[in-house]
């Protein structure tokens, strides 16, 4: 329907926290799943780059709500094929907060990102319209950028308790 009147698609790829415990309930729960989480947060203590262990732990996961390795590589080649644009949820949060393994500064909860990430996730869609000729932040406007991350932080500055509170209210209902 959207592609027979013309009306652009642009999908945005799921993002989940990946140090969130996995969650062990319906019967297909895969114990090593807990066993994978438990390896990444003893190697991220002990220093180490813990990410391959924490997608172990995502890959076992049986909760719907994330994306596995095996369904990431679907959507990417579902898109492709489709010639639909999307941008990456993870990598989104990652940029956000500068850190490599999506975690407790980037959610509320294992899959409601905090307010920073969803400013990340608007000015990368709006920098894919802009690439896609569509209104948006053109590729290279610098002015534009910084006008919209102004936005963005002015916006959360001037809800920070309302923010707040719906973190917390996020939190506590997870």
């Amino acid at each position: 329907m959207a592609s027979a009147r013309r009306v652009p698609i642009l999908f945005v790829r799921p993002t989940s926290n990946l140090r969130c415990d996995p969650l062990a309930s319906g019967e297909r729960f895969d114990p090593r799943a807990s066993l994978a989480h438990a390896e990444a947060q003893r190697q991220l203590s002990a220093g180490a780059d813990a990410k391959k262990a924490y997608l172990a732990a995502r890959d076992l996961d049986p909760a719907p709500v994330r994306m596995p390795t095996a369904h990431r590589e679907v959507f990417d080649a579902v898109m492709k094929k489709a010639g639909v644009p999307w941008i990456d949820g993870d990598a989104c949060a990652v940029a956000a907060f500068g850190e490599p393994i999506p975690g407790d500064a980037e959610f509320v909860d294992f899959m409601h990102p905090r307010e920073t990430v969803h400013a990340k996730i608007a000015e990368e869609l709006a920098r894919k319209l802009g690439s896609l000729g569509m209104p948006g932040i053109a590729p290279g406007d610098d002015g534009a950028l910084a006008k919209f991350r102004a936005a963005c932080d002015t916006w959360r500055a001037e809800r920070g308790d309302a923010v707040a509170f719906g973190e917390l209210e996020g939190a506590s209902g997870s």
